[in-house]
């Protein structure tokens, strides 16, 4: 038996999207609400997630619609996840300290300051949490999805879901030929790969939420080899976090030193790893995912 693999006319793809916007907006509207009354781990990653799959179903109306509305939106989606840097940095980098703490003193107490920094992180992001306006953006995703209608019953409508596969592919091939740049393991390069794939991945997570397929194994697989490059850039900031930290509080060599190395030490293992796994990437091209086919 055939997997499901759904053929989306025109028609099809902006009555849908349509829903799917309308659904994901509500999602977002309450994990919101919830979050700004319950400042907590749960609500926040619930709301970061809510927010970030907005922004990759945003990568479809962007492909066809005229104007820069997708993009704006977008925009008012990524400054409102920006709230959380401060605090996921600390937070990320903790999680990266746990196995070096018994062997480094400097490891502990490189983990106590990041402690402080994370009640203050959180401090910070509550109050701003509860300060962020919000009434425009919602009425300009109402906007956009009566754009999306009124394309929709367009005579420009026909050839959409044709552009919406080819930017698919070009995105896929932007990434390869970011991938093919790069040299060694040099860790900017990486990233400007991580860069590219981020916004394929987008596009590929889009297309599945609305077109009804199923999306838990296809989003663990591109969040797993998305995360071989972000584990590099987790590393890269652990180091030069720690490294501050050790110049400005003067900390002895002897107790720096050995933490340092195991941190360049821990860089490199990410390297590695991505280096070993970056040819799953040919197993993500757009003709090996069940994903909708668009005519």
């Amino acid at each position: 038996m055939k997997t499901r693999r759904a053929n989306v006319g025109a028609a099809r793809l902006h009555e849908a999207l349509d829903r799917t916007v309308k659904r994901q907006a509500r999602g977002c509207r309450k994990a919101l609400k919830k979050c700004q009354r319950h400042f907590a781990t749960g609500e926040v990653h619930a709301l970061r997630v809510r927010f970030r799959r907005l922004m990759a179903l945003l990568e479809l109306p962007a492909v066809f619609l005229p104007g820069d509305l997708p993009e704006a939106l977008q925009r008012r989606l990524k400054k409102a996840l920006d709230i959380f840097d401060g605090l996921r940095d600390t937070q990320v980098q903790q999680q990266h300290l746990r196995g070096l703490l018994r062997a480094f003193p400097a490891a502990r107490l490189y983990r106590d300051h990041l402690q402080h920094r994370e009640q203050k992180a959180i401090r910070k992001a509550a109050r701003r949490l509860r300060r962020l306006k919000t009434k425009r953006l919602w009425k300009e995703l109402e906007r956009l999805r009566r754009q999306v209608a009124r394309r929709g019953r367009s005579a420009d409508a026909a050839g959409d879901a044709s552009a919406v596969s080819e930017a698919l592919r070009a995105a896929f091939a932007a990434t390869a030929q970011a991938q093919a740049r790069e040299r060694g393991n040099r860790p900017a390069a990486i990233h400007r790969t991580r860069i590219a794939f981020k916004k394929y991945r987008y596009l590929v997570e889009a297309l599945a939420a609305w077109s009804g397929s199923s999306t838990n194994v296809l989003r663990q697989r591109l969040r797993a080899f998305q995360t071989l490059m972000g584990d590099i850039q987790d590393a890269e900031v652990l180091q030069r976090g720690a490294r501050e930290f050790l110049r400005k509080n003067a900390v002895p060599p002897e107790l720096g030193g050995p933490f340092l190395a195991a941190l360049e030490a821990a860089l490199e293992r990410a390297l590695q790893a991505y280096l070993a796994g970056r040819s799953q990437l040919h197993s993500l091209a757009p003709e090996k995912l069940q994903l909708p086919e668009l005519s």
